[in-house]
Order: C-alpha cells, then structure tokens, then sequence
C-alpha cells in the first residue's frame, strides 16, 4: 500500500509489554484530519474561513501548473470544488484581504502575501503532521 504509516498503541492480546498491534494509517486520511489545524493561523490572521482557503490553494496550485494569471472559470474547472458563483464569492474575500488581485478584465493573481500565506498553511502542516506523530508514536 502507498503512503501508509504504521503506529503502534495497543498491547497485544498476550499482555506482554513491549510488543504492540501495527496499524496502518493512509496519509491522505492524516492529510484531511490534520489540514483544518494548520489552516488556523492563516484563517485569524485574515479573518477568512477555511473556504477560502481552499480557494486560495487552488488558486496557487493553477498557478503553479498552468499559467500565473487565472479567471474565475479556470479554476471552477480546474479543481471542481465549488461552483462559479460560490468561487467568486471566496475571491472577492481573498481580494479585500489582498491575498489576490486583480489582473485585467475577469483575471486574477495571487500576491506575495497570498503566497506568504501559503507557504504559512504548508510550514502549519509540518509542523502539526511532526506533533501528531510524536504524540501518537506514528513512523511515517
């Protein structure tokens, strides 16, 4: 299996210390439990939900792998996450928080501070997935 942690926390049935049941955990299960933690700080820091947040990684992500400016199609299409009209709403928020910004007619750019922003969401996750697996004795 790919991505698979193992941990160890349960005494086995013969009570013997020290030997323990190995259980598996996918790391797409730690990503989606662990992401809203490391999403608070960013989420205070500018008063935005974690929608928008959402938003913004997306908004990052296309700008990563197809072309720096995007529109509100683009990326309605590009991750299927929410509908036009929900995603502007959400880039309406990242602009007044200028975490994005207008690029021309219907066209947007993430800011530096988006990407600062970003980067803070990534570093959060490392460090929260760090604490997680110490706490919890987990070997990724």
């Amino acid at each position: 299996m790919h991505n698979v942690c193992t941990f160890a926390d349960e005494q086995t049935e013969t009570g013997k210390q020290n030997e323990y049941v190995i259980k598996s955990v996918n790391h797409t299960i730690l990503l989606l439990l662990l992401r809203n933690k490391s999403f608070r700080q960013v989420s205070k820091q500018y008063h935005i939900n974690y929608n928008c947040l959402n938003t913004l990684l997306s908004c990052y992500v296309y700008c990563s792998c197809v072309k720096d400016v995007f529109s509100i199609n683009s990326i309605v299409s590009f991750t299927g996450y929410y509908n036009h009209k929900l995603t502007k709403v959400y880039i309406d928020q990242l602009i007044i928080n200028r975490l994005i910004t207008l690029a021309g007619a219907n066209k947007y750019r993430i800011t530096e501070q988006g990407r600062q922003a970003v980067q803070t969401i990534q570093d959060n996750y490392n460090n929260v997935l760090y604490q997680f697996c110490n706490k919890y004795d987990i070997v990724l």
